[in-house]
């Protein structure tokens, strides 16, 4: 079980995780520990010790890279849903291929780059986790949503990379369990769009 929580609350989270469980063994990441000389010897303990939860802030689960490998595969599928919107000719289309032209730039770029690291790198698909909590969810909800329709609120053609990253990395969870691997906490999942709850269900 991995919990993704804000970067000033880990150790409440660990307080509140201890007093109800005492004798869980926990590992918590935070910004300070999670340095790039100290983060691979990090992931070597979350892929080989035998935790009952880990407690990362956002900023730290940001930084857990997928394998290049399947961040093509995600691309190519995001690519073949966009293509088949530009194919019912709607009046979005220009919209949409742009989009699909940068996806297909960023497809271009991964498979051009090597992968210097390749030996030493250790990728979220290799951590063992099967359960991923995200407290606060609704910070990922800048997820860009991909319609035929055009001028509707909310719906935005852009999105952060903290939200794609996560995105990825559900996809990956519930292809692994069936679709039970996320679930999402969060006091306000709707606060401006209808959109932020179709955002929620692309994640779920």
């Amino acid at each position: 079980n991995m919990y993704v929580v804000p970067n000033n609350i880990v150790q409440q989270w660990r307080s509140i995780f201890l007093r109800m469980y005492p004798g869980a063994r926990l590992l918590c990441v935070e910004p300070g520990s999670f340095v790039p000389k100290k983060r691979q010897e990090i992931l070597k303990q979350i892929r080989d010790r035998k935790f009952d939860g880990i407690i990362i802030a956002y900023s730290c689960f940001e930084q857990i890279p997928l394998s290049k490998k399947y961040r093509i595969k995600e691309l190519r599928r995001e690519k073949k849903d966009i293509t088949a919107l530009v194919r019912q000719k709607s009046k979005a289309t220009a919209r949409l291929k742009k989009k699909k032209e940068a996806i297909e730039k960023e497809l271009a770029e991964l498979l051009a780059a090597g992968d210097p690291a390749a030996d030493e790198a250790i990728y979220f698909e290799q951590l063992g986790i099967t359960r991923l909590f995200v407290d606060e969810a609704h910070y990922y909800k800048n997820l860009a949503a991909f319609s035929k329709m055009r001028n509707v609120g909310g719906i935005s053609q852009t999105e952060a990379q903290k939200s794609s990253d996560l995105y990825m990395k559900c996809r990956y969870l519930d292809e692994l369990t069936g679709g039970r691997g996320v679930i999402f906490a969060t006091g306000t999942p709707i606060s401006n769009s209808m959109v932020e709850l179709y955002t929620i269900q692309r994640y779920l």
